[in-house]
């Protein structure tokens, strides 16, 4: 067995090299933790200094903006004479700064600009920071501009250290002439005026629509004549309205202050065109009382009525068509169209029709020869006894026969039926 033994000079060396080894590592870790430590402080220092400099701009410009808007506005030259700088007093209250100062105030002007800066001590929460305020007014053709640019430090206004910070903020404004927060328009104020259709029938709605550009006066509305309608609670910007009671011809003008033409437009009243021509249906009457010339007759109220009725539940494949043709060769481009319903059963008041015109050689059940000028489905579900429901179509041909080709009804299999039908 052999031993191995360590010379006692050779431990001590071992030992020694351990022990050096071990503080360097204690010491890099000591550094490390120290270098995050400066780098935290050094951050912590750097956000705290950066947020008292915009405060300190922050306040500045809300101490010149409060006395230049509420307290005592600061002129522009030409507008409202001259300026003594030594008299401009500002007062920041007890807020950031401690009592009313007199702040060091430098203008310059000429006849339409006026330059004030302003030098704000005292800011921040421990009152060392301070504010650079430059404010610019101008008068350009009756406006006044309002720039301020605030410039806050963490430190006196005049020194530059190693953590001297400054942030900078800029306002901006336009009023008009009279004070009022009004921008100029870069647009010619103007308003229109417009209608849905351009012709109703009398005592029908129609809906007005209007709009606005660069108005900021007031606005009137008017009609001619000035009966039959309601007052338009029209406001700026745009919007729809609907009037009802119209009997006549009636021109609505939309007038604003600065705008050197009012809006107009015309809507007439057209007349009922189903007079003087004959009527005619598929299918066999109810009854003797109930024939397709009930239809024209214009009795349509519960007292005083008459109706249409078929003995037809109306279906595609046997539909239920009721067709007027006007007197000799007459013919007319109908834009608009009613149906009131019966008396009584609902299930029997129409529910899908096609409106279609010819030029005299159709028949009412007869399919060749109409031209579909409009397509309805699922009406008067749930319809009250005599309800009138208009009906407003694009049509510029004159046709000499109209009809409505029903088909289907609200759920009667058996018959269908309209008190009236009336043309515009």
């Amino acid at each position: 067995m052999i031993k191995n033994i360590l010379h006692p000079k050779k431990q001590r060396g071992f030992i020694i090299l351990f022990a050096m080894t071990l503080a360097s590592l204690l010491l890099s870790i000591a550094l490390g933790i120290a270098n995050v430590s400066y780098r935290e402080l050094t951050f912590s220092t750097s956000a705290r200094e950066s947020n008292d400099a915009f405060l300190a701009a922050d306040t500045g410009a809300e101490c010149i903006l409060s006395h230049d808007k509420q307290s005592e506005p600061l002129p522009v030259i030409g507008v409202s004479g001259s300026i003594d700088s030594n008299s401009i007093v500002i007062g920041c209250g007890s807020g950031a700064v401690t009592g009313d100062v007199v702040f060091d105030a430098d203008v310059s002007t000429n006849t339409n600009t006026a330059i004030y800066n302003f030098t704000i001590p005292s800011l921040g929460p421990s009152q060392a920071g301070c504010a650079s305020v430059e404010l610019v007014k101008e008068n350009v053709d009756g406006f006044e501009t309002f720039t301020m640019t605030s410039k806050g430090y963490n430190g006196d206004c005049g020194s530059k250290g190693s953590h001297s910070v400054e942030r900078e903020i800029h306002l901006s404004s336009v009023a008009g002439a009279s004070g009022a927060s009004t921008p100029p328009s870069s647009t010619t104020p103007s308003v229109t005026l417009t209608s849905d259709f351009p012709s109703v029938i009398s005592g029908g709605p129609v809906n007005l629509s209007w709009s606005t550009t660069g108005v900021s006066g007031g606005c009137t509305e008017s009609s001619t004549p000035s009966t039959g309608w309601s007052i338009l609670p029209m406001t700026f910007g745009s919007g729809t309205v609907e009037v009802s009671g119209i009997t006549s011809d009636t021109t609505f003008t939309f007038t604003c202050t600065g705008v050197s033409t009012p809006a107009s437009v015309t809507v007439a009243v057209i007349s009922e065109k189903t007079e003087g021509g004959t009527a005619s249906a598929g299918g066999t009457a109810c009854s003797g009382t109930e024939g397709p010339d009930k239809a024209f007759d214009n009795l349509m109220t519960s007292s005083s009525f008459s109706k249409w009725c078929v003995m037809r539940g109306a279906s595609p494949s046997t539909p239920a068509p009721i067709m007027y043709d006007f007197a000799g060769s007459t013919a007319h481009a109908v834009t608009t169209y009613t149906i009131t319903t019966g008396n009584d059963v609902p299930a029997r008041d129409p529910k899908d029709w096609t409106f279609q015109g010819c030029q005299g050689t159709c028949s009412a059940d007869v399919g060749t020869g109409w031209v579909t000028l409009d397509t309805r489905t699922n009406q008067f579900s749930g319809a009250s006894r005599y309800q009138k429901n208009t009906y407003t179509l694009t049509n510029s041909t004159a046709y000499q026969q109209y009809r409505v080709r029903i088909s289907a009804n609200n759920g009667d299999t058996t018959y269908t039926q309209i008190t009236e039908l009336q043309m515009y």
